[in-house]
């Protein structure tokens, strides 16, 4: 089996985009309990137990090349309005979790 460089590049590719995509499976599974205990530590409810990824980007933290990840959430203070949040990681650690203002 002979395989021309062309051919190498694109299964590096491919390795590469699928691995990429396990990872930010995992960080994405590895949120929602942080969500859910952010959520409960200021008294509000995370809707619907989910998140959704919203961006994924290479940026330049501390001099090294990683990817950033931001899922959002929606949750409620009262049971009746939805209020937006975000999750955002650096590779797989967790850099910030924001709620939008709410009512109590």
């Amino acid at each position: 089996m002979n395989l021309s460089l062309s051919d190498l590049v694109i299964l590096f590719s491919l390795g590469l985009f699928v691995y990429l995509w396990w990872l930010g499976k995992a960080v994405k599974e590895s949120a929602i309990p942080q969500v859910k205990q952010h959520c409960k530590k200021f008294n509000v409810q995370l809707l619907d137990d989910t998140i959704s990824q919203e961006k994924t980007r290479i940026v330049w933290h501390k001099g090294q090349i990683k990817i950033k990840r931001q899922f959002s959430f929606e949750f409620t203070s009262t049971g009746e309005a939805r209020y937006q949040g975000n999750i955002c990681f650096i590779n797989q650690k967790l850099e910030t979790i924001n709620l939008d203002p709410h009512h109590f």
